[in-house]
């Protein structure tokens, strides 16, 4: 769409081209019958404009059908086209816009913004008609390229100082011995070749090898370094997905959790982006085939990646380093490192102690730790008879060294001891908690012991064992436990993962819970702790969810449902609701899943996949479950502009409440209605709607309820005039909801307030709340907020003569409201740029929404600025009847401010005469 309009390997006539092109420019939302149209036929309709379209909706279906990515749907009066929209260069320009716009890294901005322009081919839209309605959809699409050109000769102006570069390397092994030959290989090869794999046989020393290299590099690769344990090679969880790995390293890369996509493609093709010309080291360790690998491969020579796997990953264009044990000679000089002099006080058996190892790193490490406790000729005794029976036992040669050395050191354990280790084989996550351990274990994990043995590897707070050591374990706790054992054990860790995220969720959205009640205590303090806690256990939650009965993978998405909505961890998320749908065991456990995936959709801007979902989860639903999905999906609804079914579900869900008694959930209802009274400029039912639901919470007797209800009231008082009581109303309800760590709700309430203390005349009062509400919702991760609230600030600054500074805040606005489907944030974003800019054309889309959606306030908002702007360009005539229109709606909706700056564009049209 960034110059000629095509679908590869379709031809296309001009009417479906203009009709595809409508659809594409809205992906996922029902775009209506009208502007459908406007862009097929322009203002040359047919006789029969509904069945032309049908037709031409029938050919274009059938001229797609073999296009697998593309589906054309039927939605209400409307159609909607569902596409991944990092298929479409238009919106890959957009969230590429939008990630430099919201990046703190300078660098970061100048990379992103010149993938961005580089997906321009020329003109837009290029082949399609000359008409009024697509010329202004050009002029709109110019007029972004334009902005994204200003902001790179903007950033390019600037110094630049990258501030995220990440750190992820796990620490060298401080006694590294050997490998002189490899290392000098490494260091010829790492600047002319992309990737250097590294293969081997099991404990040969590959990652260590790798690591040992990585850190004598930090200069030659100052843009930071990456790292994953891919786990290609683990004994019963599956290895990473590339998803999963993209979603690590696109956070690590300063990309925030809601921005995240959740495809593949989009996600590698954003990662590659921003390591296109940054010089960044890479180690990706533990791969399982060349599959896995291939999506985290940066495409660009400035990049080295290193990559270990027990396979030689030979389809892959990259440089091999095949791994042999070590030399006699190193194998001996890695246990003067570890054991000092003494390996020269006893040199025959620190030899024979080398070759009973197998010359192998692990084997000798975890053969020294036990040779701190006893004469290295003692170890070499029981070494050989632990070889003898290893041989007897293991079909792989090369492995007897291995295991004859983990024999040994586990027998050397206490009986208790050697329980926890072998039950550590069995954590589903790549590290745990002593706390987590003990559960596991059931009895005092004791890991400071464990870890003097070399049996595990301690991290700050965490724990993680060697994959070939946690292979051991697994097998160990294969033959040694029974199945009974094995099986209570993995059910202790479920049990306390489902208690700590049940009382977590008592701070992180406890009202999306359906199997569970929240306690009424929980061991967090704070939801600073709780989200911290969750946090720092998310992909061990994930893995759970992964690998365990499916009663707990249900009760995790339970559980976790708020906590991902807040955090928007968009593919884990996914990953955690699909499990649970994969295996609910029953319509109660379907229905989480399904509410939870109607949910992640509907936070990345995929309405019609929310409603998809939604919808198949209110056909199983009880009647508490059903008031709480109708609830959400009246959102969804009203996202998209179907406000009647929104009106409908939020009725439906009051009176399945009051059926049922369930009072609690009246006020979120109630405040649904109220919001979309709002937006329809119905202000006296808006006021009528919220001081119901604060009336509900007053009688519940719940503070933060009321105060969170009370600042509600004062949004429709605010545009009925009563400015003052509404800035006091907004004020308590920040107080209160800042005191309950109500962080999400305060930023919107925040946003309220700005809004009221610019209707006042407040500029100052209103930039800091409103600078107040934006630094909470970054921090957050609120896409929404965020756009209210750069909303709210811009128009502050335009009334105080700081156009050039509010157009940015504008722009950003707009970006994200349109990256997440936010239709009312987008629409009053532009609004802002068109009287900044004096330009129609923001108005006009602004307009455009806002009719098709029924957003009457801002409508009237919309001819108003309209209105200004002809005014000032000198077109009376069409100021005048873009004014009369205002007047209409503002009369009709009661809007007082919006009476008042309407009626000064008339009173001086009138001055004109």
């Amino acid at each position: 769409m960034l110059g000629s309009v095509d679908v590869q390997g379709t031809p296309l006539t001009t009417r479906q081209r203009c009709l595809l092109t409508a659809l594409l420019l809205e992906p996922g939302r029902a775009v209506p019958v009208p502007r459908l149209l406007a862009a097929v036929w322009g203002d040359d309709q047919p006789s029969t404009p509904q069945n032309a379209l049908r037709t031409q909706i029938h050919r274009l279906r059938r001229t797609l059908a073999d296009t697998s990515d593309i589906t054309l749907a039927t939605v209400g009066d409307g159609y909607s086209l569902e596409i991944d929209p990092g298929l479409v260069d238009l919106h890959r320009f957009r969230r590429l816009l939008a990630e430099a716009r919201t990046s703190d890294d300078p660098a970061l901005t100048i990379q992103l913004l010149r993938s961005a322009l580089g997906l321009w081919q020329g003109a837009p839209l290029s082949g399609l008609p000359e008409t009024p309605w697509w010329d202004s959809v050009r002029t709109a699409l110019l007029a972004e390229r334009q902005a994204a050109q200003e902001e790179l000769a903007q950033a390019e102006s600037e110094p630049v100082a990258p501030t995220m570069v990440p750190h992820q390397l796990p620490a060298s092994i401080p006694d590294f011995t050997g490998r002189e030959k490899q290392l000098n290989e490494l260091a010829e090869c790492a600047e002319t070749v992309v990737i250097t794999a590294i293969d081997g046989t099991a404990g040969v020393g590959k990652t260590a090898l790798a690591l040992h290299f990585a850190h004598r590099l930090p200069e030659r690769y100052p843009d930071g370094q990456l790292y994953v344990n891919l786990r290609g090679f683990d004994p019963h969880v599956r290895p990473l997905r590339p998803a999963e790995v993209l979603t690590q390293f696109l956070r690590a890369l300063g990309i925030k959790p809601e921005r995240v996509p959740i495809s593949l493609d989009e996600q590698a093709a954003l990662y590659r982006t921003l390591l296109s010309d940054r010089r960044l080291l890479v180690l990706l360790d533990n791969a399982a085939d060349a599959d896995q690998v291939r999506p985290l491969l940066p495409g660009t020579e400035s990049c080295l990646v290193l990559i270990t796997s027990r396979n030689r990953l030979a389809d892959l264009d990259a440089h091999p380093l095949f791994l042999d044990v070590l030399d006699p000679d190193e194998a001996v000089a890695l246990l003067r490192e570890v054991l000092g002099e003494r390996v020269d006080d006893e040199p025959a058996a620190a030899r024979e102690l080398a070759r009973l190892c197998g010359y192998l790193p692990l084997a000798l490490r975890i053969a020294a730790a036990n040779a701190a406790l006893m004469p290295i000729a003692d170890v070499v005794a029981e070494l050989r008879e632990e070889n003898r029976l290893a041989a007897l036992a293991i079909e792989d040669d090369e492995q007897v060294a291995v295991r004859s050395a983990f024999d040994l050191s586990y027998k050397a354990l206490r009986p208790g001891l050697r329980r926890v280790f072998r039950r550590l084989g069995l954590v589903p996550g790549l590290d745990f908690t002593a706390e987590s351990a003990t559960c596991l274990a059931g009895e005092d994990a004791q890991l400071d012991e464990l870890v003097a043995a070399n049996l595990v590897e301690q991290h700050g707070s965490r724990y993680r064992l060697h994959d070939l050591l946690r292979l051991y374990a697994y097998d160990r706790a294969q033959t040694d436990d029974t199945s009974s054992d094995r099986r209570d054990a993995c059910q202790r860790l479920y049990d306390w993962y489902l208690s700590m995220t049940l009382q977590a969720a008592k701070f992180a959205g406890p009202e999306f819970m359906h199997l569970s009640e929240a306690p009424e205590s929980s061991r967090f303090g704070s939801s600073a702790d709780a989200l911290a806690w969750l946090e720092s256990e998310r992909a061990n939650l994930v893995a759970v969810s992964a690998c365990s009965p499916p009663s707990v993978k249900v009760l995790l998405a339970d559980h976790l449902h708020g906590f991902f909505k807040l955090g928007r961890h968009g593919a884990d998320w996914l990953a955690v609701a699909q499990a649970a749908l994969d295996h609910a065991p029953d319509d109660r456990g379907r229905l989480t899943a399904l509410h939870n995936l109607s949910n992640v959709h509907w936070s990345r801007g995929q309405h019609q996949k929310a409603i998809e979902y939604g919808e198949a989860a209110l056909r199983i639903a009880w009647p508490t479950a059903r008031a709480r999905v109708l609830n959400s999906l009246g959102h969804v609804y009203r996202e998209i502009g179907d406000v009647d079914t929104a009106l409908a579900y939020y009725t439906e869900a009051i009176d399945l409440n009051r059926e049922n008694g369930l009072h609690d959930g009246l006020p979120s209802n109630y405040f649904g209605l109220g919001a979309t009274c709002w937006q329809q400029g119905r202000l006296a039912e808006a006021y009528e709607f919220h001081s119901k639901a604060h009336e509900l919470a007053v009688q519940d007797g719940s503070a933060y309820f009321i105060g969170f209800y009370l600042g509600v009231v004062g949004g429709p008082l605010r545009d009925l005039g009563d400015v003052e009581t509404a800035i006091s109303h907004m004020t308590e309800s920040v107080r209160v909801l800042k005191e309950h760590g109500a962080r999400s709700h305060a930023s919107y309430m925040l946003d309220d307030l700005s809004w009221a203390c610019r209707d006042a005349g407040h500029y100052d009062l209103a930039l800091r709340t409103g600078h107040e509400a934006l630094d909470i919702a970054l921090d957050i991760g609120d896409p929404g907020a965020e756009a209210d609230a750069r909303t709210s600030i811009a128009s502050v600054l335009v009334l105080t003569g700081r156009s050039p500074e509010a157009r940015d805040h504008f722009q950003r606005a707009i970006t994200l409201a349109r990256r997440t489907g936010y239709r009312h944030g987008e629409a009053a974003a532009l609004i802002g740029l068109a009287q900044s800019l004096g330009d129609v054309v923001p108005a006009l889309q602004s307009l455009s929404i806002s009719r098709a959606v029924g957003y009457k306030l801002l409508e009237a908002s919309a001819l108003t600025a309209l209105a200004e702007i002809c005014l000032q360009s000198g077109d009376a005539d069409q100021a005048r009847r873009y004014a009369s229109e205002a007047m209409v709606l503002h009369l009709q909706s009661g809007h007082h401010l919006g009476r008042i700056r309407t009626q000064a564009v008339i009173d001086q049209l009138s001055d004109l005469r």
